[in-house]
């Protein structure tokens, strides 16, 4: 993925990987609908045993959450125990509980990527399609799972068809 200077676009659009800036892809209307369904469908969940759900949530890379410019991921939805810190750039301080990433149109790297959030201390990722509804879940080492019904992470789940309702 190309790196970019942050004088030719914003930086809240971008990822910070190994020290540059890395833009994010733009969501279109059923991406954003997806993330709010998700975001929604665990947030009253995430309340009920101690945890938080936001969109666009960034987690820190541990090894840089004392730098100035720590490196960090901001996926789609993230899902923290309560309390957690934050670095002095704001992103959350690891370990996350779930991060959920909603595929953009001509996005990849996102199974690479679930493998950097688990090694960053994220105990599970969701990887959710827009296009052909697929959904993968993620929780540590080498194996992906592929959902039919229902995702789950730990006491967490949503079921496919409210992930995917009223999306355009």
């Amino acid at each position: 993925m190309a790196t970019v200077s942050p004088t030719y676009i914003e930086e809240d659009r971008c990822e910070r990987r190994n020290g540059e800036l890395v833009p994010r892809p733009m969501s279109g209307d059923t991406h954003s609908d997806i993330q709010e369904n998700v975001r929604r469908l665990l947030s009253s969940q995430a309340k009920a045993l101690g945890m938080k759900a936001r969109s666009e949530w960034s987690v820190a890379r541990p090894e840089t959450v004392a730098l100035d410019d720590p490196d960090y991921f901001t996926p789609d939805v993230l899902v923290a125990r309560v309390p957690y810190g934050r670095t002095g750039a704001g992103h959350l301080i690891p370990p996350g509980f779930l991060a959920v990433e909603v595929v953009s149109r001509k996005q990849g790297g996102l199974f690479d990527k679930a493998q950097a959030y688990s090694a960053w201390g994220v105990e599970h990722v969701w990887i959710i399609y827009p296009e052909s509804r697929e959904c993968f879940e993620y929780h540590g080492g080498n194996s992906f799972i592929k959902v039919d019904d229902v995702l789950h992470a730990g006491p967490l789940s949503v079921k496919l068809n409210d992930v995917f309702a009223e999306t355009e």
